[in-house]
């Protein structure tokens, strides 16, 4: 799955592995509508949770530990190569 937020980031989704808006490819928790991980160094707010959570087909919503906010992420096209 690939989603992008408004401000032009995009992560890419694959099982147990999210690519970061950075390019980093780490391992989190994952299972059919949740997708958890550690913001790793070098990413903005590193150290703290990332947390996907789908809302229905085409949103999912982004919190991170060190906020309550949500941020809204949209499915997009995948990078080619």
């Amino acid at each position: 799955m690939d989603v992008g937020a408004t401000k032009g980031r995009q992560v890419t989704i694959e099982g147990p592995i999210i690519i970061t808006p950075s390019g980093k490819k780490i391992f989190g928790e994952f299972n059919r509508h949740e997708f958890k991980y550690e913001i790793p160094a070098g990413d903005s707010h590193a150290g703290e949770t990332g947390h996907f959570a789908a809302q229905h087909d085409t949103l999912a919503h982004f919190t991170r530990s060190g906020s309550s906010q949500f941020e809204e992420w949209e499915p997009c096209p995948s990078p080619m190569s």
